[in-house]
């Protein structure tokens, strides 16, 4: 099912709402405003705040369904990475400070096939930003173009077996940060990539060692944010400092 939880005092966080939701597997939220994909195909979309749950959307494509593996918000726009599609979805809102949507509206979908999750993940994982998706699976990961939500297309999937991608997240300047094995458990590190030519998925740059076993990484101001096991959580500058004190110039 879907918890929502109460964490304005953390210290005395507690369960909000519960819903009996079966098969929910991913969540996204924004505002007041959650989204959840399940095993068997479906998307809902529930108010936090009231516990009510809006809308259930039964997600298709090419006429089939399947499990939704994950998803992703940027702006007005939900993506929905399903077993065999991508699908963009327009996130309208209307009402007091735009908290009650009208409803999701199917933008578009492409075709994502060649890559099956890695077998310790429940699905494939998705990231979104910049105008791209990134789709990371057992055997690497591709590229999308989604700057034009009516017509997103593959821009770049590897031609051989790459490692694993457990985790994806691009800093918006050309690199990519991603959790990765290549040989099971015991292999999952930090892996940095370099995400400039969008036709080419191969470009490894190296990885991280860290103390525990690294299962997800977030960025945020040029430091990435690794969930480490047991060892906790470790934060790792993935690119040296500027030392130099030069400003940039703009063309």
């Amino acid at each position: 099912g879907l918890l929502v939880l109460d964490i304005a005092d953390p210290a005395a966080a507690r369960i909000l709402h519960q819903f009996e939701l079966a098969g929910v597997q991913t969540v996204a939220a924004a505002g007041r405003l959650a989204y959840a994909g399940s095993d068997a195909g479906d998307l809902f979309v529930v108010d936090m705040a009231t516990g009510v749950l809006l809308e259930r959307v039964r997600v298709t494509h090419a006429g089939l369904t399947f499990a939704v593996h994950d998803l992703a918000l940027e702006t007005d726009r939900l993506f929905v990475l399903t077993g065999n599609a991508l699908l963009i979805y327009g996130v309208t809102p209307k009402g007091l400070y735009g908290v009650v949507p009208k409803g999701l509206q199917l933008l578009s979908g492409v075709a994502v096939g060649g890559g099956s999750p890695s077998p310790l993940e429940v699905g494939r994982k998705l990231f979104v930003g910049g105008g791209r998706a990134y789709v990371g699976y057992f055997e690497g990961f591709s590229v999308f173009d989604v700057s034009g939500p009516s017509a997103p297309k593959l821009m770049g999937s590897p031609p051989r077996t790459q490692a694993a991608v457990h985790k994806f997240t691009a800093n918006g300047t050309g690199l990519g940060v991603a959790v990765t094995s290549f040989g099971g458990e015991g292999s999952l590190a930090l892996s940095l990539y370099d995400l400039s030519d969008p036709t080419n998925v191969t470009r490894f740059l190296g990885s991280f060692e860290t103390p525990g076993i690294p299962r997800s990484v977030a960025l945020f101001n040029g430091l990435a944010y690794v969930a480490d096991s047991q060892a906790g959580l470790q934060v790792i500058n993935y690119r040296e400092y500027d030392r130099l004190g030069r400003a940039p110039t703009i063309r």
